[in-house]
């Protein structure tokens, strides 16, 4: 039995109603083999960051993990 049937459990920032189909159709479409295989490049994130934040890119640090930032 599920354990979680009938559950809702919002510490877990989970959805309440499932997504509709054709969310997923365009989803899709969307996934490579590069992009499920590698990290995303952060660099175009900085600019976003920093325009919507109002501070200097460097006021950022990216990684993709925790071993990425002790590099």
């Amino acid at each position: 039995m599920n354990e979680r049937a009938g559950l809702i459990r919002l510490d877990r920032n989970e959805r309440l109603s499932p997504f509709p189909p054709e969310i997923f159709a365009e989803m899709a479409k969307l996934f490579t083999a590069e992009l499920v295989c590698t990290y995303p490049d952060p660099t175009p994130l900085y600019g976003r960051m920093s325009r919507l934040s109002g501070l200097p890119e460097n006021h950022f640090f990216f990684t993709n993990g925790s071993d990425a930032a002790c590099e």
